[in-house]
């Protein structure tokens, strides 16, 4: 019997060793699994964009200061982290149209905004209704434009802001001027209005189209990129006016003699600001890793900055995303004084 007693006693000691063995083990396995796991993780946002696409999406045509801008980042990232950046033009609606899209794409990593200061404008003037808080995770300033140019047909021999003032009232509203209802040359065609510019606003269309409107003389004012009109501008065709910028630029003074509004009394500045920003909800490490890209291509890349220069007259230029942000946002509140008629 006590014979009995102790095998019996030998095999529940046994079997509860073993049932401790297996416990130890699995809970060994669940913790290296855990561990392995936040490890992959870990080394997934380390990594990006690592295979990826990451689609760049411009709300404006082919061909424009805003896509020149955009491609050439997105060469320099593909160059710098062997994957593939691509661009996506979505035109429409003075750029309302690829920022909705951007807005409700995947916040994976995959999809970025390239745009403006004309999506502030977007916002007050009502073609959408969100700005970056809930709809975007803001990343960087990636570019400041040295500033459209205010350009007229050379026959009409107006030179100066006094001398669009002055013809203006003397012939009040037969100059039409193009804007892009909405964007950004709305902007400048309202700050010509309040110095006393009595204009006509009309739609043309893109950069290409208000060149091609101008040179038939089917309108009188467009306000361009640098980049667009150079050709014209060296052929005595056209006239620049001045540049719709708040802050002179050196490059546009240095290689064209064209200045800012203040230079000539007038503040009718505008301060146009390249950004990036990704779907609401992107990973921040995501959005972190980004920016630092664009700081070291900005501020580092000789080639970037030539480019640049040659294309646009424009200087390299970042803020990081809590400086970009307070930018972006100062900008808003000066255009929000602004009646775009839709009040």
């Amino acid at each position: 019997m006590k014979k009995l007693f102790a095998m019996l006693l030998a095999i529940i000691v046994v079997i509860s060793l073993t049932a401790c063995g297996t416990s130890g083990n699995e809970s060994t396995k669940e913790n290296e699994a855990g561990t392995k796991q936040e490890k992959t993780s870990e080394d997934s946002k380390a990594k990006w964009p690592g295979s990826k696409t990451v689609n760049i999406i411009v709300p404006y045509g082919a061909g424009g200061d805003t896509d020149f801008n955009a491609r050439l980042l997105a060469t320099k990232l593909t160059e710098k982290t062997g994957a593939n950046f691509i661009v996506t033009n979505v035109n429409g609606n003075a750029g309302a149209t690829g920022s909705i899209e951007a807005k409700n794409a995947a916040n994976d990593g995959t999809t970025i905004l390239f745009h403006h200061t004309a999506f502030l404008i977007n916002n007050i003037y009502g073609s959408t209704d969100f700005l970056f808080d809930n709809a975007f995770d803001f990343s960087c300033v990636v570019g400041r434009s040295a500033g459209n140019i205010i350009t007229m047909n050379a026959n009409l021999g107006i030179k100066t802001l006094d001398d669009l003032i002055k013809y203006t009232k003397e012939h009040p509203n037969e100059l039409k001027f193009t804007a892009n209802t909405g964007a950004t040359t709305h902007a400048t065609a309202l700050f010509l209005q309040q110095i006393g510019c009595e204009i006509q606003l009309v739609d043309a269309g893109s950069a290409s189209e208000r060149i091609g409107a101008l040179l038939g003389g089917h309108v009188d004012i467009i306000d361009n990129a640098i980049g667009t009109i150079k050709d014209y501008l060296a052929t005595g065709e056209l006239v620049a006016i001045c540049s719709d910028s708040d802050i002179q630029n050196p490059l546009l003074m240095k290689d064209y003699g064209i200045g800012i509004g203040k230079d000539q009394g007038y503040d009718i500045g505008l301060p146009f600001i390249y950004f990036c920003a990704f779907p609401y909800g992107t990973d921040p490490e995501i959005v972190e890793t980004f920016s630092a890209l664009c700081k070291d291509i900005i501020e580092n890349d000789k080639d970037y900055q030539d480019q640049l220069a040659q294309a646009y007259c424009q200087e390299p230029f970042y803020y990081d995303t809590k400086e970009g942000y307070k930018v972006m946002m100062d900008a808003y509140e000066k255009l929000k004084g602004l009646d775009f008629g839709n009040k």
